[in-house]
């Protein structure tokens, strides 16, 4: 007889599940399945109908799970036992797919900056922010890495972002946190009240975003600090408000406003700075006079409680 040899399909490409496979064999012969020694781990022989007539046998190969985060490959041999027949099947099974990060958290400085985040990935992914201050840098995502640009944080409070990866094709995502120091105001110490302009630029200070004072203030500290026009954060917390000073404000009355108490504070202190969003005020005030805080941007404000 004339020795014949067919197998089909002559290649697979798996899932990585744990899964079995049938190769369908016609032949008239006899022939063993060869498995490459570097396939053994994952790649066995489960069942064989071989006979010796011209019929269709079937092998089953068992494939184990691909537990790696890289696509696998190996060709089995059906090979005659006595003779030079041969057919060889593909087998490709695909990777476990990865979307990891290294590390999920990141605290870092209120400046603008840009910060390479490292992360596990055999996928293609795409990352998306949840804050407009956080944005991701398109020219450098890879595999491995990717980078982002942050803005500088010119507020007076920390903030927080989020950044989440997305598996392209597929279901897996990842997260990873991003929490940036707040700015930290200026801190000026006045010995004497009246004097808070010694302790500053007289070229720079009303473009002031944030001033701690630490010491003894006045109406005439007060009208410095109004001509800050910039100011959105004044920690007052270890001031203490005095009597007495220029006056810092004209209403329409018109009236001029001065501090006329001690621990006050006093008509109109603020009134009118727009850009004002937080101010602390001293532990040890006792009264807030009328439209002091009005028309400011006030956003944060405590009442001591002694009041």
């Amino acid at each position: 007889q004339t020795d014949y040899l067919s197998v089909t399909p002559t290649s697979f490409e798996l899932t990585n599940a744990e899964q079995s496979i049938t190769v369908d064999i016609k032949d008239n012969i006899s022939y063993s399945v060869v498995i490459p020694d570097d396939a053994r781990s994952w790649i066995s022989v489960q069942s064989n109908t071989q006979t010796k007539a011209l019929v269709d046998d079937k092998v089953i190969l068992a494939i184990a799970a691909n537990s790696t985060y890289e696509d696998r490959k190996a060709f089995v041999t059906i090979k005659q036992t006595d003779g030079s027949l041969a057919e060889t099947v593909k087998i490709k099974q695909s990777q476990t797919d990865r979307l990891e990060t290294i590390n999920d958290v990141y605290n870092i400085t209120n400046e603008e900056q840009q910060l390479t985040i490292d992360i596990l990935s055999n996928v293609d992914y795409s990352v998306s922010s949840d804050v407009n201050w956080l944005s991701v840098m398109s020219d450098n995502v890879s595999p491995e890495r990717f980078t982002v640009h942050i803005t500088s944080n010119d507020d007076f409070e920390s903030r927080t972002g989020k950044l989440t990866l997305f598996q392209r094709e597929g279901d897996l995502t990842a997260s990873i946190t991003i929490n940036q120091e707040k700015s930290e105001p200026i801190s000026v110490t006045v010995t004497e009240a009246g004097t808070l302009m010694s302790q500053l630029d007289i070229n720079t200070y009303q473009q002031i975003k944030g001033l701690k004072i630490t010491g003894d203030i006045n109406g005439t500290d007060v009208l410095i600090i109004r001509r800050m026009s910039d100011l959105s954060y004044l920690d007052l917390s270890s001031a203490h408000v005095k009597a007495g000073g220029s006056s810092y404000f004209t209403t329409d009355y018109p009236k001029d406003c001065f501090i006329e108490n001690d621990n006050e504070i006093g008509t109109c202190m603020f009134y009118n700075m727009k850009k004002l969003k937080t101010c602390i005020i001293p532990n040890n005030i006792i009264a807030i006079r009328s439209s002091s805080f009005y028309n400011t941007g006030l956003e944060q404000f405590s009442i001591p409680s002694v009041m």
